[in-house]
């Protein structure tokens, strides 16, 4: 789950690394934090949680820390801290036992995705399935992807983006499983008015549909001369037994388009009807494309869907720091609970001041029989 906070103050653009200089008055002989870009803000993606978390304690967060002049600071040493607590404990525990687990967590940038500089190309590929009329009834989907483009719209940056979904078919283009309801553009008007067009009718071959996104993607904006990434809305479990998610990965990396992938309904990790197969397929396919997922909760699904697109229009456009962490301690406590959910806070410094982003996500738990549910 995407929040961010701000801090609005001045900010100093300069980029050094740790320079000797003429020994004046009152100058440091060493440099200073001051050196660095000044945070102002970070935006928290996503996340990447294995199915043997509570074995290995690992997870990834995907985020974008930015300078109060929006630009992002893409750091690798960059200082960071994740603060790890049960959902809900920070001054409302919702247990005794859930207030007395000290979890200590350890953070490094695992890798930064830079952005090529080309101008971007992001298409949108949405799930249109019969399952929609129930988990998004209010079609609160459309309306947070019309908020992409603005937030695209509003970065800056050069970019075009196209409308998908599935299942579907067009002839022009020859499409077996997808709607295609605007090709690429910058116009946000005709983009809105293709989300407008979502509908909710049929079964998910979000794979197969998504091998058609990238080819058609491919051929009209190819990974030489454009910055590539696709986003992915889905509630379900793909089933359309042609393609496989293996296979999407490959073509994906191919064409060099990370996939943000957003899950609601069954498909998220912090609902109240989480599935974990429809879960761990909307996970694996954006880390085997070095994407990123998050999970939308069922609660305020409007601002919940804004938040999400908010935070992969800025990672898509500005690039992003991919973290790694690692739990050290209080694991076992969380595994004897029986913690449903875990919220945390990544804090970053830079330029000497600290700036921290909200996450969220489901716990995946073993059973008996060796495969992993989300409770």
């Amino acid at each position: 789950m995407f929040t961010h906070s701000t801090t609005p103050r001045l900010v100093y653009w300069i980029l050094g690394s740790f320079l000797l200089t003429t020994v004046l008055a009152g100058c440091d002989l060493f440099g200073s934090d001051d050196d660095e870009p000044i945070a102002d803000e970070v935006i928290v993606i996503g996340t990447q949680v294995d199915s043997d978390f509570l074995t290995t304690g690992e997870f990834g967060l995907s985020a974008t820390p930015l300078d109060a002049g929006g630009s992002a600071i893409l750091d690798e040493n960059i200082t960071a801290e994740v603060d790890l607590r049960p959902a809900g404990s920070e001054g409302n525990a919702t247990s005794e036992l859930e207030q007395r687990i000290d979890l200590v967590a350890s953070v490094n940038v695992d890798r930064v995705r830079r952005p090529s500089g080309n101008d971007l190309a992001v298409p949108v590929n949405l799930d249109g399935s019969g399952s929609m009329s129930g988990n998004d009834p209010d079609r609160s989907r459309v309306d947070a992807t019309e908020a992409f483009f603005d937030e695209l719209e509003a970065s800056g940056v050069s970019f075009e983006s196209a409308v998908f979904e599935f299942p579907g078919f067009n002839t022009d283009p020859d499409f077996d499983f997808t709607s295609l309801y605007q090709g690429f553009t910058s116009d946000t008007d005709l983009l809105r008015e293709a989300a407008d067009q979502a509908r909710s009718s049929g079964g998910t071959p979000m794979w197969e549909s998504l091998e058609e996104l990238i080819a058609y993607s491919e051929t009209e904006r190819p990974n030489s001369n454009y910055e590539k990434a696709i986003v992915l809305l889905g509630d379900g479990i793909p089933n359309g037994g042609i393609v496989t998610r293996d296979e999407v990965c490959q073509a994906a990396n191919d064409a060099e388009s990370p996939i943000y992938s957003i899950g609601f309904g069954p498909a998220s990790d912090v609902s109240g009807v989480a599935q974990s197969a429809a879960v761990e397929q909307m996970r694996r396919i954006s880390e085997c494309t070095q994407g990123t997922y998050i999970g939308v909760p069922d609660e305020d699904l409007e601002a919940a869907f804004a938040g999400a697109f908010a935070g992969m229009a800025q990672g898509t456009s500005q690039g992003s720091l991919a973290f790694n962490v690692q739990v050290e301690s209080g694991l076992e406590q969380v595994r004897e609970q029986g913690i449903e959910r875990l919220e945390g806070t990544l804090r970053v410094t830079s330029g000497g001041e600290t700036v921290d982003g909200d996450f969220l996500f489901g716990v995946p738990e073993a059973n008996t029989a060796g495969a992993f549910i989300l409770r």
